[in-house]
């Protein structure tokens, strides 16, 4: 899960699912559609690849991010998991040496 709206979606399961549900099937339907119509000139892939390379680009570059927070968590999970020990480890050690 590499974006706030997976996030949302995700958990919102969980929490409100009928909610979750009305709300994908209404506006998620709708975040993937523009009311600009297609070029006439629009190759399309439907019966045999395009022509040229298009990698991942497309009409909605402008809107991309260049930066993720739940990507930069998640690519560095395990260090940040033995940070956050650490961290634990000593507010416990130090705690534990002031009441005695």
């Amino acid at each position: 899960m590499v974006s706030w709206s997976t996030l949302k979606a995700v958990y919102g399961e969980k929490v409100v699912p009928g909610y979750i549900d009305r709300q994908l099937g209404e506006d998620g339907y709708q975040g993937e559609q523009t009311s600009e119509p297609a070029g006439a000139d629009r190759l399309d892939n439907l019966w045999q690849p395009a022509p040229g390379d298009f990698a991942a680009h497309g009409r909605f570059d402008d809107r991309a991010k260049d930066a993720s927070v739940e990507l930069w968590v998640a690519k560095r999970k395990p260090w940040l998991l033995l940070g956050s020990a650490l961290l634990l480890g000593a507010a416990v050690a130090t705690r534990s040496g002031r009441t005695q």
